[in-house]
């Protein structure tokens, strides 16, 4: 099962990849010029933060640590640049960003071991992907349109689809994990019937 499925992982990780380096491309050029405020230029620098997260070797900070520094510092984020950004802002509210917290968002779910700990943090994570597209709430203000909340409406069936993936992933683990186990168990039980067992030891004997 497994050399059947990993290329075909390989390669949903390798366009994955490709997909946030092209979300990082238009954060950059969408919010470069120079007479554009100072907040539309953090959405540039939150993205690659944000993706340090994934990229973060194995012996460091533990998922659901780095899943709750992400949500927390995206909130925050949000929050600040809603309130202070005028409407004259531009650029992008962050493309990267989103993304990682989506991929985020399907990792927790399937790898934070306990139930309740990876239900907490993936909520805080789907919380912020579908908040982050209310930095455009100023523009949207003064130009009387629902741009912002048109995106997060996106944002939540995003949010829904890197749920279900990371759940079907987790499922899946679990029921491997099981099978795994009772074929383990169901080789310890013949072993001791074989073991115990008077017309076995004596088939063995007369070999």
């Amino acid at each position: 099962m497994y050399t059947e499925t990993s290329p075909l992982r390989r390669a949903l990780i390798a366009a994955g990849w490709i997909l946030l380096g092209l979300l990082g491309l238009l954060d950059v050029f969408a919010g470069r010029e120079p007479y554009y405020r100072w907040t539309s230029w953090l959405p540039i620098v939150s993205g690659p933060l944000a993706c340090t997260a994934l990229l973060w070797p194995g012996r460091g900070p533990k998922m659901q640590v780095r899943a709750v520094l992400v949500a927390g510092g995206s909130l925050a984020l949000t929050i600040g640049i809603a309130t202070v950004a005028g409407p004259d802002g531009a650029g992008t509210w962050g493309l990267l960003e989103s993304g990682a917290l989506l991929v985020l968002l399907s990792r927790a779910v399937w790898v934070v071991p306990r139930p309740r700990t990876a239900a907490a943090v993936s909520a805080a994570l789907a919380v912020a992907a579908i908040a982050i597209p209310l930095r455009w709430l100023p523009r949207d203000i003064q130009t009387d349109s629902q741009t912002a909340v048109n995106w997060c409406l996106l944002m939540t069936l995003g949010a829904g689809t890197a749920l279900a993936w990371g759940l079907r992933a987790r499922l899946l683990e679990e029921q491997r994990a099981r099978d795994i186990a009772a074929v383990r168990q169901r080789q310890r039980l013949e072993l001791a019937h074989d073991l115990h067992d008077p017309a076995s030891t004596t088939r063995c004997g007369s070999w």
